[in-house]
């Protein structure tokens, strides 16, 4: 795969940022466990949910932090894992417009295919980079070969 033309050179550790939206029962465990890594390599972790005292539980508890969704947007890796694909289309309209050239958005939500596969080309992503990662996937490989297909 290759970057973008408007993509930024890559991030060393000490400017790496990755946020991570949405900190419910699958959410708050991943982005647990991206806050530990980042802080071992001087990277930062960013965090938003709904629910702010959650998002400041979590920054307290994890060493990460608890952010506007403006701040959001200045990550170079986006990491979403919502109830449905409708909020997820709310935060693709509310974050785009502002992603930094060569963000890349990975979304954990089980939400439903073909409105995965519409978000991808929106606008060309204009500034970033889409990945459609349907949970149920990575819990099913997560339980063993023998039970993968």
């Amino acid at each position: 795969m290759t970057l973008p033309e408007t993509a930024s050179a890559a991030p060393t550790r000490d400017h790496l940022t990755v946020a991570f939206i949405g900190l419910g029962a699958m959410g708050e465990p991943m982005a647990a466990q991206l806050a530990r890594h980042l802080k071992s390599e001087g990277g930062t972790a960013l965090v938003w949910n709904r629910t702010a005292g959650k998002a400041e539980a979590h920054a307290a508890q994890h060493g990460s932090t608890a952010s506007s969704l403006k701040e959001l947007s200045r990550a170079n890796f986006i990491f979403s894992c919502l109830p449905t694909s409708a909020e997820v289309d709310i935060f693709v309209d509310q974050l785009l417009p502002s992603l930094r050239p060569g963000t890349v958005w990975i979304d954990c939500t089980s939400g439903r295919p073909a409105a995965a596969r519409a978000n991808r080309p929106r606008g060309s992503w204009r500034r970033a980079w889409a990945f459609w990662t349907p949970r149920c996937r990575v819990a099913r490989r997560a339980r063993g070969p023998e039970r993968w297909p």
